[in-house]
């Protein structure tokens, strides 16, 4: 362990108003995780500044995440890893604030590297979730994979992972399976080149009807195929030497080849449909670019990391021919037998061969990421604006509600296991039947704005309001009839932060109440009538993780209730009211 003050640098951490000196830095990776260093702490979306001078201008500190702050602020090296640079006395980084240059940290454990004088030192930083605790940041978390492998999580970007995190759980299989073929990859480069010109092989004795001056040697097979033809023939059947190629460790080989060549063109498929999907998410953004700089640039990082994992693949692929395009290679039957052949144990070469297939083959994923990958969080409001949509369809078909799930997004559509990375994307749709009653669950679904475009079925609302995409939206049917909509928003943060202080915010909530429209509410059939006279919207939910005395508070008069959502929490209360509002649409008469 090494003090700051005696290398000359100086690292301070100014959180809001509080400072956060790091007087000293563990000398190795296996010094710092043995937690004798006690990591720097701060909250999600918190303002942070960065002190960092030396008397030796040469030195460089990285750390995790550095790829976030706005390009100018950074150096690059030659390997292409950002630092940044010291500082005169006084002046300071900025790492987050609340501004669209800004992305904000997510919740995770992050190195800290400090090159001075040709040597490393190592410290941490932890960054925690805002307005929900550790315990139920990892509730969610867990509840969140459970209904889908890598739901929780967001696309991997360069890091250095500090050992393995025992919160952290797997990615989806596509992208597991393709960061374990590409850390063994340059093992099983060297095992090909070396294959392909010297694969293993056995000598064998072959017979052959050739003249016998051609004869290299003769056996007893030819002489005795001379005394039973006689001296009128003119060939014999000659001993040969042959190379067998068609053993145990190459059929392995080729079996192996095969799997992981498979497993790439699924990963190259979900890849590009993923980074499809990521360019039209950076066109949106790039409507209101002023307002999502830093989203922009945090997907741009995405769609480029996303072009290197293609590059990858394509460069696997076209080594794997090399081997392929062998004639030897072409004698090679399938494997007819499910024993490992010694050889691939003890053949360093085919061994590198069948560590990557074990790994392939493992139920359990468990990688520690390779090249300095980590799989990184979603920010902790995005994780709970999910699992609050999760939580309502739950409550839908829990035994009070008692409605079942026909289709939709979770129920069958992200089924699929060729899925790169899991998304509940904007307008996703859950459809519920309860006898003759249906609810469509709607996710971030953005309204129209021309009653003449709208349909019963399909998109039975319009508003001419500014706020026209709530985070969800329950679309309430009897006997196929539209009756109404519960619109609920989802808010990290606390009652008070939000409605007695955000205007912008308060405004949005009484414009889902007050500002939409339906010609077919509750089965009027006088259109102009329904419009100007009957509201679809009874109410306005708004799911909050706040600890508050009271769990529930409504405001009767503006049609809005401010409900806890807490992971980990009995959620009873949650049901009891939802089932009450489905009652008090349908006047009581079916729940």
């Amino acid at each position: 362990m090494v003090t700051l003050c005696d290398l000359g640098v100086h690292i301070n951490f100014i959180v809001g108003k509080k400072n956060i000196d790091m007087r000293t830095m563990a000398e190795s990776v296996a010094e710092l995780e043995s937690k004798e260093l006690t990591p720097i702490s701060f909250k999600e979306y918190e303002n942070i500044q960065l002190e960092f001078t030396s008397t030796d201008k040469n030195d460089r500190l990285y750390y995790d995440g550095i790829d976030l702050l706005p390009d100018e602020k950074c150096q690059t090296d030659f390997k292409g890893n950002l630092y940044l640079m010291p500082l005169l006395d006084g002046e300071k980084y900025t790492i987050f604030k609340h501004s669209p240059d800004y992305y904000a940290m997510r919740k995770g454990r992050f190195a800290i590297r400090l090159m001075h004088d040709q040597k490393i030192y190592y410290q941490c930083f932890e960054v925690c979730p805002q307005n929900v605790n550790d315990d139920e940041w990892a509730i969610m978390q867990k509840e969140l994979e459970e209904e889908i492998q890598g739901l929780s999580s967001d696309i991997i970007r360069k890091n250095i992972a500090l050992g393995d995190n025992e919160n952290e759980v797997a990615p989806s299989k596509e992208l597991y399976k393709f960061f374990v073929i590409k850390k063994h990859f340059k093992n099983i480069l060297a095992a090909l080149i070396d294959i392909k010109d010297k694969p293993n092989y056995k000598v064998e004795k072959d017979y052959r009807l050739e003249p016998l001056y051609r004869a290299t040697y003769i056996d007893n097979i030819t002489v005795k195929d001379y005394l039973m033809k006689g001296t009128g023939e003119e060939k014999y059947l000659v001993p040969k030497r042959v190379y067998n190629y068609n053993l145990p460790e190459n059929r392995w080989l080729k079996k192996i080849i095969g799997i992981y060549e498979r497993e790439l063109y699924l990963f190259q498929e979900s890849t590009l449909k993923y980074a499809e999907y990521v360019e039209k998410e950076i066109k949106d953004l790039e409507k209101y670019a002023e307002r999502n700089i830093a989203v922009i640039n945090a997907k741009k990082n995405v769609l480029g990391e996303l072009k290197k994992y293609l590059e990858t693949v394509r460069t696997i692929l076209s080594i794997s021919e090399l081997i392929k395009s062998q004639e030897w290679y072409q004698e090679i039957r399938e494997v007819d037998s499910l024993a490992i052949p010694h050889v691939l144990i003890y053949d360093v070469r085919y061994n590198a061969f069948y560590k990557m297939y074990k790994e392939l083959q493992k139920n359990t994923i468990n990688i520690k990421w390779d090249e300095g990958y980590a799989y990184s969080w979603k920010l902790s409001s995005e994780m709970y604006e999910i699992w609050c949509f999760i939580k309502v369809c739950r409550f839908l078909i829990s035994s009070e509600l008692g409605f079942k799930e026909t289709k939709g997004w979770i129920f069958d559509e992200i089924k699929d296991e060729h899925i790169l990375i899991p998304e509940l994307r904007p307008g996703t749709k859950v459809e519920f039947k309860k006898e003759n009653l249906k609810i469509k669950a709607y996710y971030n679904l953005a309204l129209g704005r021309n009653i003449n475009n709208i349909d019963k079925e399909k998109e039975p609302l319009f508003s001419n309001s500014r706020h026209v995409k709530p985070d969800i939206r329950l679309d309430l049917y009897k006997d196929d009839t539209y009756w109404c909509s519960l619109i609920i928003e989802v808010k990290y943060r606390t009652i008070k932060n939000f409605w007695a202080s955000d205007t912008a915010c308060k405004e949005q909530i009484i414009a889902y109440k007050n500002d939409y429209k339906s010609k077919f509410c509750r089965g009027f059939s006088n259109e102009e009538f329904v419009v100007r006279k009957i509201n679809p919207i009874d109410r306005v939910w708004v799911f909050n993780p706040t600890h508050d005395v009271e769990k529930i508070i409504e405001k009767r008069n503006e049609g809005i209730k401010f409900i806890q959502l807490i992971p980990g929490d009995n959620h009873e209360n949650v049901i009891n009211e939802l089932k009450k509002e489905i009652n008090m649409a349908f006047e009581d008469e079916l729940l």
